[in-house]
């Protein structure tokens, strides 16, 4: 059964980045910063800002697969996505065919 999730990246107070995806981006982002029920990550290193988002609509692997492949990436690569977000879209197509929907999603447009 398809549902949606959200692949995302945060910028941390330390400049460093952070991805994880979730079903409910705000309620999930506000665990990062609360430091409850967040990531260790983001409980040593205080979450900012999310960078970008992309809504996949698929299985929970399309958005496992979908981070995991972010996560890959370099630092300089991450800022470009993060940059461009459609860039992410692109770079999937050229590595496989994609079978779940994948959009950019504008976290800041939504609260």
């Amino acid at each position: 059964m398809s549902k949606d999730y959200y692949v995302y990246i945060i910028e941390c107070s330390s400049g460093r980045l952070y991805t994880g995806y979730t079903v409910d981006i705000e309620k999930r982002f506000n665990k990062h910063v609360s430091g409850k029920g967040g990531a260790k990550f983001t409980r040593a290193f205080k979450p900012r800002s999310i960078e970008a988002s992309w809504k996949i609509t698929g299985e929970r692997g399309d958005a496992m697969h979908v981070e995991a492949f972010i996560k890959s990436l370099h630092r300089k690569e991450k800022l470009g996505i993060a940059e461009n977000p459609e860039t992410l879209i692109e770079r999937l197509k050229l590595i496989e065919e994609i079978k779940y929907g994948i959009s950019v999603f504008d976290y800041k447009d939504s609260v």
